[in-house]
This record gives C-alpha cells, sequence and structure tokens, in this order.
C-alpha cells in the first residue's frame, strides 16, 4: 500500500487503478475501511484490529473493490 496520501487524505489501492481508500476509522477494536472508486462510488468493510499489515489490507481490499465492480457490470445486464 503507498504510503503517502494525497491531499483528501485518499491513498490509491495497489492493481486496481480506479480505487482508492479513504481515511480509516478505528471502532472499539475494529478497523473501519471504505473505498472509493473515481466516479464515487463507495465500498466499506469493518475489519478486527489485528488486520493492520498493509499487504493483507490491500489483498482483502482487491477482493472487495472487484466484487463490487463485477456486482454493478450485473446489475447493468438486468441480472
Amino acid at each position: 500500500m503507498p504510503s503517502a496520501p494525497d491531499e483528501s487524505g485518499r491513498v490509491p489501492l495497489e492493481g486496481m487503478d480506479s480505487w482508492s481508500f479513504l481515511p480509516f476509522e478505528q471502532q472499539g477494536d475494529e478497523h473501519r475501511i471504505t473505498l472509493e472508486r473515481d466516479d464515487g462510488v463507495q465500498a466499506a468493510m469493518t475489519l478486527p484490529e489485528f488486520v493492520t499489515r498493509g499487504d493483507e489490507l490491500s489483498e482483502i481490499a482487491r477482493l472487495v473493490a472487484r466484487a463490487r465492480d463485477r456486482w454493478d457490470e450485473l446489475k447493468g445486464l438486468g441480472a
């Protein structure tokens, strides 16, 4: 995961050109992580606090982003 957020706090999601992380929120023992696509669509997930490594977070985030992209594509087909 790149370490330098842009001026709005967004960090590009490696391997997913149109997705970025928004600033993380801590909720007790969990992280609330929101991803945002370039068109403004968001996908949020809540992970346990022990999921902290950048490579783990990025891997999970890519799965969520791909699933959201696929869901949007299927909606467009009337599925």
